[in-house]
């Protein structure tokens, strides 16, 4: 596994394995608005990291077997938020790994 440099200090570099141990079962989250690459840092530091990268749109898709767009069309907000709010719960207690939470529409 790679050092991983902190951006508050170009000088200090923390590894990997330091970072997995400090997290224990905890997982990262990325939070953020939308477009500004949450998946795209998530991937990254997941692959230097050694942990699984999960999106939390695609299991909440997933699990209820359609879109987000679809699933609010279909069954309102209220429906989704409690389907969100029990894959936030699995993906939390599966940790360590990094994913990006729901960008509802």
């Amino acid at each position: 596994m790679t050092d991983i440099a902190l951006q508050n200090d170009a000088n200090t570099t923390v590894s990997a394995p330091a970072i997995l141990a400090t997290l224990g079962r905890r997982s990262v989250v990325l939070v953020g608005m939308m477009g500004v690459g949450k998946s795209s840092i998530g991937r990254r530091l997941a692959t230097r990291l050694g942990v699984p990268f999960v999106d939390a749109d695609a299991e909440i898709e997933k699990a209820a077997d359609m879109s987000i767009p679809d699933i609010f069309t279909r069954h309102g907000e209220d429906y989704f938020r409690s389907g969100e709010a029990r894959v936030i719960a699995r993906l939390l207690e599966g940790g360590p790994r990094c994913w990006r939470p729901v960008a509802a529409p």
